[in-house]
């Protein structure tokens, strides 16, 4: 018997990411980035606040990320060396997101970047991330097929995790009295 895989798509976690210290001034760096501009980006989701700020001293997420990233390319390898890319070529764009309680994420992709990532700073109980297949958009699959059913991630605080940024995904609703605070980032692989 042959065995040949059709699609995949994984995500990535490592949890704790960070000392207490790190943590701490990326959280106070982000609050003071509110404080100064209270208006939301463009394109934010209702009772979002989302900036492009760029943060000072956060060498350490970075290094988490391209972590998983490697683990990533170490994974998928089969996959990804015909497509002529340069694995020392990697760009991360990011941005932060602050939702406020009962807000939510409407379903989305990032089909211009290779991998999409969240690092969560404030998250417990403030809404789950719903990976969707693709084929439910069809709304032609059998409920008894394999791999048909959404993934459903719920956050905890200091939480990396990292998928294929082709994936559609959502944030479901923050029925918690907090905010639900996170950077979010696009990460792109040059060619060769």
């Amino acid at each position: 018997m042959q065995k040949c895989k059709l699609f995949r798509a994984d995500l990535f976690l490592e949890s704790n990411v960070g000392t207490d210290e790190q943590y701490t001034d990326l959280l106070k760096q982000i609050r003071v980035a509110q404080n100064m501009n209270s208006k939301p980006a463009p394109h934010s989701n209702e009772n979002c606040w989302r900036t492009e700020t760029q943060y000072q001293n956060i060498g350490w997420l970075l290094q988490g990320l391209r972590k998983l990233l490697d683990e990533f390319i170490l994974e998928y390898k089969h996959e990804l060396d015909h497509k002529n890319l340069d694995y020392n070529k990697i760009s991360y764009f990011y941005w932060t997101n602050i939702n406020a309680p009962h807000s939510k994420n409407a379903r989305h992709a990032h089909v211009k970047s290779h991998f999409s990532a969240v690092y969560y700073l404030q998250s417990e109980n403030t809404g789950a991330l719903r990976l969707i297949n693709p084929a439910n958009g069809l709304s032609e699959c059998n409920p008894g097929a394999p791999y048909i059913s959404d993934v459903v991630y719920p956050p905890k605080d200091r939480d990396l995790i990292m998928w294929p940024a082709w994936v559609p995904h959502e944030v479901d609703p923050n029925y918690s009295n907090k905010e639900r605070i996170n950077l979010t980032f696009d990460i792109t692989i040059g060619p060769k």
